[in-house]
């Protein structure tokens, strides 16, 4: 652990053990050896002079990465297993260099132990050994106390609180008019400063951090090609590739240069002078006019003027909205009508193989994306264990470098800077995050995926097309980004709409107050949004806290071996019962059984509810610009995506296809006309000309 002190760094260590030693008389330990522990701590602890060091103050810590690869236990009690850990201290993973700074710390240690008085009998029986068992155990301490201390501090964030937010339902607001006088707030605390780990989206830094001896060469996955054309343009193009202050430069001219953020120059990447993408500013007052008159087909355009006046100063000073558009307009054009042939005509694969093989379409994340794409076809999965990953990995390299390249050179993923859904090539980059977020999670990099999953939330938080609701709280859990979690379920992204409120955040929200050891914060949190209490006045709250009560029951069901399924409730829609059913294909991952126990045996203790409360039966079956038939859509897109075949089979019984607009690269777009397609891109004459050609070609061939 780094620290400028050197001196104080040990009695510091005391200081803080003391204290934490001192507060591990939680709740959550329920049996009598547990609590004769804490006991016979706090025994110990008045035995020591605890207040000899309390004028000495620890130094400012850096932001930066903890890794820490042995098993410990949390202040719950819980065992965590080897998994990244974020923490603002920095320990070297290189296991000499560990054996080293232990033995010395743990001869130091001893002294200082002598100096003050605070040593026992067994030190002389046990020697270095023991103070090896108990610099392990420090290190646990300090841990729990880091995240301790750390979730205090990140109470006080908070600025708004749940309780401040009138929740409604989407179902009636398909504009998001209800929220858009809090939306700049509440994004600024959401994504405030140091949310987004920018170090840790490239994915080589925890690479570098979980095998500290990792070089360059090794990391580089692609062999340098010896080709003479590649090794002399690189001697032209210049820089590309080079590193400055540690961040790679590519030309963007002959006279200008960008720093890539997050991802790397390859060996075999050809140089060029310009991007082949770049995203352009929209101008906020037709991009929301046009989209309200669209989702809001019930009101009149006078009514919609209106109410864009009252938030037009609040959002047009702090929300930016983003158009991604090739360089060359006229040249995509003329290869996306060959393109558009290729694949959605003919479905002739060679020529779109032969088309992908020229190099003016090396960086066309068109043609990239749609590669990978029919690799995972082939494959059936995405995981390393299929022959195709090397090739999926690459493309989608060079899919993250195409994305990088073509933002500005201040671009950041804080929430107030957003790429609308219905762009098409802002679709293409949601659609390359959600797999590379999906190659990532297959390494076991969950500290890069956790960060992912925030850029992608920040990129349309209120529409959240790619569902990342419904996942990447298992993730966070994963990369034990519990704060995070926590920050997000309390912000109006979560509370403010019913539909928001899903059972695939909020439960890893439990699973995070367990961890931290929070059982007033697991409490509170369990009445404000799972029970109906007789305070509420709010129907659509109740109605609310009773799906996710329900949720709740069923799920300890299930999980506790109560029941092996879900039991059926009338009043229950059939989103909330799918939205359940994709939790429970994946919660053993994240989820112990202890864990269940704790969370079963506090609910089973809990007062306060009303029990007598029931909603109305939902019937409704609407369709509007964000769901079909009362079913958002970014969770049929989210399990289309990802071939969920067990929730899609469901899906198709309640509704069929002919209720979804047919896309090659979004099953499921939004039911409104200001979608642009890849028809909007292709030259209509143009492919009636490549068409009729082909259909020459084949009769000729035939005779």
């Amino acid at each position: 652990m780094s620290r400028k002190n050197r001196k104080n760094d040990d009695l510091l260590l005391l200081n803080m053990i003391n204290e934490k030693l001192s507060k591990t008389n939680e709740t959550f330990d329920d049996n009598n050896n547990s609590n004769n522990t804490v006991k016979k701590n706090k025994k110990d602890t008045k035995k020591k002079n605890i207040n000899i060091y309390q004028f000495v103050e620890p130094e400012s810590e850096e932001s930066d990465i903890e890794l820490t690869p042995s098993i410990s236990k949390s202040s719950t009690g819980i065992e965590n297993t080897p998994t990244p850990t974020p923490s603002n201290s920095k320990i070297s993973l290189s296991s000499k260099k560990n054996k080293k700074k232990k033995n010395k710390k743990a001869k130091k240690q001893s002294s200082i132990a002598n100096s003050i008085n605070v040593s026992s009998s067994d030190n002389d029986s046990h020697g270095e050994d023991e103070d090896e068992e108990d610099d392990e155990d420090i290190a646990s301490l300090l841990k729990d106390i880091q995240l301790s201390n750390k979730y205090k501090s990140n109470k006080k964030d908070d600025k708004i609180a749940p309780a401040t937010f009138e929740i409604d339902s989407l179902l009636y607001d398909p504009g998001y008019t209800k929220i858009y006088s809090i939306y700049s707030q509440v994004l600024k605390n959401l994504f405030s400063e140091n949310s987004i780990n920018y170090k840790l989206l490239d994915f080589e830094t925890e690479l570098k951090l979980l095998f500290d001896d990792l070089s360059d060469e090794l990391l580089n996955e692609e062999v340098e090609s010896s080709l003479p054309f590649m090794k002399n343009l690189k001697k032209i193009i210049k820089p590309w590739g080079v590193k400055k202050n540690g961040k790679e430069l590519v030309p963007q001219g002959k006279n200008l240069t960008k720093e890539l953020s997050f991802s790397h120059v390859m060996p075999d990447f050809i140089p060029t002078w310009l991007p082949d993408f770049q995203i352009e500013k929209l101008v906020t007052d037709s991009y929301f006019l046009e989209n309200w008159e669209l989702e809001r087909t019930d009101d009149w355009k006078e009514l919609i003027k209106e109410d864009y006046k009252k938030i037009k100063e609040t959002i047009d000073k702090t929300i930016t909205y983003y158009k991604v558009m090739p360089n060359n307009f006229e040249s995509v054009v003329k290869v996306n009508s060959e393109f558009y042939l290729n694949i959605q005509l003919t479905q002739d694969v060679e020529a779109f193989i032969r088309q992908c093989r020229q190099p003016t379409n090396y960086y066309n994340i068109l043609f990239n994306y749609q590669l990978i794409q029919t690799l995972i076809i082939q494959s059936s999965n995405i995981d390393q264990n299929s022959d195709r990953f090397p090739e999926i990995n690459q493309l989608l390299n060079r899919c993250i470098f195409i994305i990088d390249r073509s933002l500005k050179k201040k671009f950041e993923f804080n929430g107030l800077n957003q790429l609308p859904y219905n762009y098409f090539y802002n679709r293409i980059y949601y659609l390359v995050f959600l797999q590379y977020i999906r190659i990532l999670n297959s390494k076991g990099l969950y500290r890069t995926v956790g960060e992912w999953c925030k850029v992608l939330l920040s990129l349309s938080p209120l529409e959240d097309p790619m569902g990342v609701k419904y996942f990447a709280g298992d993730c966070w859990i994963k990369s034990l980004d519990y704060h995070w979690l926590i920050k997000l379920s309390k912000s109006g992204i979560v509370s403010k709409y019913k539909e928001w409120k899903c059972v695939n955040i909020l439960l890893p929200t439990l699973l995070a107050f367990i961890r931290l050891g929070d059982v007033d914060g697991l409490k509170k949190f369990l009445k404000q949004n799972f029970f109906v209490t007789k305070d509420d006045s709010n129907i659509i709250l109740k109605e609310s806290q009773y799906i996710l009560g329900w949720s709740l029951k069923q799920f300890l069901n299930v999980a506790t071996k109560r029941s092996e399924c879900i039991e059926k409730n009338k009043y229950i829609s059939d989103y909330y019962i799918l939205s359940l059913e994709l939790y429970l294909q994946s919660y053993d991952n994240t989820w112990t059984n202890d864990e269940i126990t704790k969370l079963d045996n506090i609910l089973n203790k809990f007062e306060m509810l009303d029990n007598n409360f029931t909603p109305k039966k939902d019937r409704n079956q609407i369709s509007n610009a964000h769901f079909i038939k009362s079913i958002p859509v970014n969770f049929v897109r989210l399990n289309h995506i990802t071939s969920n075949t067990e929730i899609i089979s469901k899906l198709n019984n309640l509704f069929d296809r002919s209720d979804m607009k047919d896309y090659p690269f979004d099953p499921i777009p939004n039911n409104d006309s200001s979608f642009e397609f890849i028809e909007d891109f292709t030259n209509k004459k143009l492919l009636s000309a490549l068409y009729e050609g082909r259909l020459m070609n084949f009769d000729e061939f035939m005779q």
